[in-house]
């Protein structure tokens, strides 16, 4: 009985660590991904660096993902799926009528600028390289966003404050990670915007 209490005791201890590993392996993965990327350029970063950053085995990461062209997609897509997050986080907490979008949009990118997000930045370079599926993503995100209020599609100045926001975006990649704390000193531009409830006061900054 005692033999067979350890036996299953290792055999349920090497299930969870396998699953636990399994969980890990992707976003580390994927994080070094990104580092590298912002570092070298897309086309720079090799499955030997990866691989090295990481501590990943070779194994392990072709079990994740088919080649290396699979985890850097899976690198923008995991950025836009967190990015998406905190857009609709930041409309709920404004609480505006119009214009909800672009503000959430603009407070995102220069956050992420402020904290020269590496994820953010990677997601640029990728995007910049005109992969097709992150391409094809990031319009599709937007026009969906867009759809939700059509109104901010074509309003002059909210398309100009996005714009805006993708040229800070795209600046952000000539400046050097700050030390310690963020370094980039950063004037967004001021949106028209209507409030409705008594959601908190609202002036991007």
């Amino acid at each position: 009985p005692g033999g067979s209490f350890v036996a299953r005791y290792m055999r349920k201890t090497l299930l969870n660590a396998t699953h636990s590993s399994s969980v890990r392996v992707p976003g580390i993965l994927i994080r070094e991904t990104a580092a590298l990327i912002v570092r070298n350029g897309r086309s720079s970063v090799t499955v030997s660096e990866i691989l090295e950053c990481s501590g990943v085995s070779r194994g392990a990461m072709f079990h994740h993902f088919y080649c290396k062209q699979d985890l850097i997609d899976a690198t923008f897509s995991c950025w836009l799926q967190n990015f998406n997050q905190d857009v609709e986080r930041r409309m709920r907490a404004n609480g505006l009528r119009s214009g909800a979008f672009t503000n959430a949009y603009v407070e995102s990118v220069v956050e992420g600028c402020r904290r020269h997000d590496v994820a953010m930045l990677s997601a640029l370079i990728i995007r910049l390289d005109l992969t097709q599926v992150s391409a094809s993503q990031w319009i599709e995100w937007m026009k969906k966003k867009l759809a939700t209020e059509p109104s901010e599609a074509d309003d002059p100045a909210l398309r100009s404050a996005r714009l805006a926001a993708d040229g800070l975006w795209l600046g952000s990649l000539s400046c050097p990670a700050p030390a310690n704390e963020p370094k980039i000193d950063i004037q967004t531009p001021q949106i028209p915007v209507q409030r409705c409830g008594h959601g908190p006061s609202h002036r991007l900054v």
